[in-house]
C-alpha cells in the first residue's frame, strides 16, 4: 500500500511540476551532448545474419538461479538476491535448531552485526564530506551547465523526496505513538544511508 501511495504521489508531483516540459533549445542541446558523451557506441550491421531468438528462461530457471552455487562468489559479485535467499534459509535453519550447540553461532552473528553497526555509525560521520566531494567531482567533470539544464528535474525530485519523507515520518510517528523528536532521532542514520546509496 505504501509503495502504491509513494508511486501515486510521485506521478502527481511530476504531472504538476512537469520536469522536462518547455525546455529551451540550448538546454536540449546541452542534455544531448551529455547523453552522447556518456552513451555507449553502438554499431548495428543492417545486412548481417538474422539472429536466432533464444527462448526466454522460465520461472523454474529463475527459481533455480536464486540458490547460489557459492555464497562467497555471490557476495563478491554483488548478487543481492542470492545472498538474501541464502541468508533466509540459513536463518530459518538456525532458528529451528536452537540449542546449546548453535549458541556460539548466534554469538558470532551478533558480534558481526554489532561490528557492522559500529562501522556504519563511523561512516555516517564522514559521509557528508564524501557526498560533498562526490558532488564536487561530478560538477567538475560535467560542468554547471548540465545541472542548470536539469534544475526543474532536480527541484521536482527534491520536492518528491521531502513529501514522501514527511508523510512516511508522520505515519511512523502515528503508529509508534512516541515523541516526534525520538522518531526523527531514530530515522537519522537510515536517512543518511539512503541518501548516500541507491537503496
Amino acid at each position: 500500500m505504501s509503495l502504491l501511495a509513494a508511486s501515486g504521489l510521485t506521478v502527481i508531483i511530476a504531472a504538476l511540476l512537469g520536469p522536462g516540459r518547455n525546455l529551451s533549445g540550448q538546454t536540449l542541446k546541452a542534455l544531448g551532448i551529455l547523453v552522447n558523451d556518456s552513451g555507449i557506441d553502438l554499431e548495428m550491421a543492417l545486412s548481417g545474419p538474422i539472429p536466432i531468438e533464444e527462448e526466454a528462461p522460465g520461472l523454474s530457471h529463475f527459481l533455480i538461479n536464486l540458490v547460489p552455487h557459492n555464497i562467497f562468489d555471490a557476495l563478491s559479485q554483488g548478487e543481492t538476491l542470492k545472498v538474501l535467499v541464502f541468508s533466509i534459509v540459513v536463518g530459518i535453519s538456525l532458528g529451528l535448531v536452537r540449542d546449546r550447540v548453535t549458541k556460539p553461532c548466534f554469538d558470532i552473528l551478533e558480534a558481526i552485526y554489532r561490528t557492522f553497526n559500529q562501522l556504519i555509525q563511523w561512516l555516517t560521520i564522514i559521509l557528508p564530506i564524501g557526498l560533498f566531494s562526490l558532488l564536487a567531482y561530478q560538477l567538475s567533470q560535467q560542468g554547471l551547465d548540465v545541472i542548470l539544464s536539469m534544475i526543474n528535474f532536480l527541484i521536482t525530485s527534491i520536492i518528491t523526496f521531502l513529501a514522501i519523507y514527511i508523510i512516511s515520518t508522520l505515519v511512523i510517528w502515528n503508529q509508534a505513538r512516541k515523541p516526534l523528536i525520538q522518531i526523527l532521532a531514530a530515522l537519522r542514520e537510515p536517512t543518511i544511508l539512503s541518501l548516500a546509496t541507491s537503496s
